[in-house]
C-alpha cells in the first residue's frame, strides 16, 4: 500500500492483527458497472451515519490489510480500489462494495480486507451507530 488507510495513525499499520473475516454481505454492482455514491446502498439500515457527522474520528482496532493479486505479479502493475463499507454498532464491517478500481482483479482483495476490519463503534449523541465509511486502499507490486 502507498500509504495508511485514512482511519489509521501514523505507525500502526504494522502493528495491525490479522482477524477471521467477519461474516460480511457483499454488494456488487452487475459486471462492468461501478456503484455510485447515493444510491440504495444501506438504506434498510436505521441510523445510518456518515463518517463526518460522527462525534470522534473511527478509530480502527484490528484487520488485515490487502493482499496484492497473485496474478497480477508477474506484470506488477500499480492500481487502487474505492471501497464504500457500513460498520454497525458493535464496531463490525456488515456490508461491503466497490466504488472505484484502476483493475478488477484489485477489487476482492480489497474487499475481503475491508470484511475483516473490526472498529470501535462510532457514535453520535453518545450513542454507537451504524456508519457508511469509504477508503481508498492502494496496490503495489510486491518487490522482487
Amino acid at each position: 500500500m502507498k500509504r495508511p488507510l485514512k482511519f489509521l495513525k501514523p505507525g500502526v499499520v504494522a502493528s495491525l492483527l490479522l482477524v477471521v473475516p467477519l461474516s460480511a454481505e457483499t454488494a456488487k454492482p452487475a459486471a462492468g458497472q461501478k456503484a455510485k455514491a447515493g444510491d440504495t446502498f444501506g438504506r434498510e439500515i436505521k441510523d445510518l451515519t456518515e463518517v463526518k457527522d460522527l462525534d470522534a474520528p473511527l478509530t480502527l482496532l484490528a484487520g488485515s490489510l490487502p493482499q496484492y493479486p497473485g496474478e497480477l505479479r508477474k506484470a506488477g502493475p500499480s492500481g487502487y480500489v474505492v471501497v464504500e463499507f457500513i460498520i454497525n454498532r458493535s464496531g463490525d464491517v456488515i456490508q461491503t462494495q466497490v466504488l472505484e478500481s484502476s483493475r478488477q482483479e484489485f477489487e476482492m482483495p480489497a474487499l475481503r480486507s475491508v470484511q475483516t476490519w473490526k472498529f470501535k463503534p462510532g457514535e453520535k449523541g453518545k450513542h454507537a451507530v451504524n456508519v457508511l465509511a469509504t477508503e481508498r486502499l492502494e496496490f503495489e507490486a510486491p518487490k522482487k
